[in-house]
């Protein structure tokens, strides 16, 4: 079943990443230091932004972060359009003592943990299953919304288009940060059944990166999710700059 063939409710989530901060520049774990755009993150941010209303893609609500990167990109998305609307669910992970180390140590130190990036905690971290739960949080609030149990929908293959309407779609963008993204949104997509990934830890998700997934109910009430695309910079395109790939087990060139 496709989001085209139900007559209920269709959620598009966008999952998007902040514009390069000094910390992505310095190759620095970011984490919860409050890390500025640099000049090329301001341009990418803009560049979204543009991209957006140039192509009349429109959007319900825009989350963000309360981290200063994430929420000065969600600004430029949302332009003079609408408010953006902070939640502390979205904030990156808190890496303890690794706050502000190079990225290559923090990467040589998970490696030795033999723990993936999911399960690796430093000390004074917060724990894994923390950022999960509130990952989860947020999305089933925004899934119980705009795509209620109570609007379980029926099927209209079969259906001439001309009986077929459009799905009621409400899109909300959540900008927020890339181990929030690969290490735990992409995790529960997967366990949603809404992405396939054999390695999700070389996945890379850029600045400004974004995912689009879109939910809706089956008839018999059951959430059922796809995924639209990952990592999508076609706002970047002919830019004078190009963005740096970074995944959860390895940096890219």
């Amino acid at each position: 079943m496709d989001p085209a063939e139900t007559n209920g409710p269709v959620l598009t989530l966008l999952l998007i990443r902040h514009g390069q901060c000094t910390s992505n520049l310095q190759h620095l774990v970011s984490g919860r230091t409050d890390s500025s755009l640099t000049e090329q993150g301001q341009q990418e941010a803009e560049l979204l932004g543009k991209y957006f209303r140039k192509n009349n893609i429109p959007i319900d609500r825009i989350y963000s972060s309360p981290l200063i990167r994430a929420y000065k990109t969600a600004l430029e998305l949302a332009g003079d359009r609408q408010q953006v609307i902070v939640d502390p669910r979205l904030i990156e992970k808190f890496y303890g003592v690794c706050e502000g180390i190079p990225e290559a140590e923090w990467f040589e130190m998970m490696q030795k943990s033999g723990k993936d990036v999911y399960h690796y905690t430093p000390e004074g971290g917060e724990p894994s299953e923390s950022v999960h739960q509130r990952i989860t949080d947020f999305f089933w609030s925004i899934v119980n919304e705009t795509v209620p149990e109570s609007t379980a929908a029926s099927s209209t293959s079969g259906s001439s288009s001309s009986d077929r309407q459009a799905p009621r779609r409400t899109t909300v963008a959540a900008v927020t940060h890339g181990a929030v993204l690969y290490g735990y949104a992409l995790f529960f997509m997967m366990e949603l059944g809404a992405l396939k990934l054999e390695n999700p830890e070389a996945t890379p998700i850029c600045n400004t990166g974004v995912c689009q997934f879109d939910f809706w109910r089956d008839a018999n009430g059951k959430l059922v999710g796809k995924m639209i695309y990952l990592n999508r910079l076609d706002h970047i395109n002919g830019a004078s700059f190009s963005v740096k790939k970074v995944a959860a087990g390895q940096m890219y060139d």
